[in-house]
């Protein structure tokens, strides 16, 4: 079982999380607004280390740096 971060985006972020949630465990930050059916999802704390980090599209935009 992996862990993956979820940091910020759109609802395709929460949806791609409750999805790979399924079969891994899923964090997420910068979903403050989220709608409450998204709630179940836990929020990633200070220090926690993860396998994987998801970055909304686009995550450079000059193909190098990560904004």
């Amino acid at each position: 079982m992996k862990s993956f971060l979820f940091l910020g985006g759109d609802l395709r972020m929460l949806f791609a999380a409750r999805y790979l949630n399924r079969y891994h465990s899923c964090y997420v930050k910068g979903f403050e607004n989220a709608p409450s059916r998204f709630d179940f999802l836990p929020v990633a704390k200070e220090g926690m280390k993860f396998d994987c980090i998801v970055l909304p599209l686009p995550a450079s935009t000059d193909g190098e740096t990560i904004v």
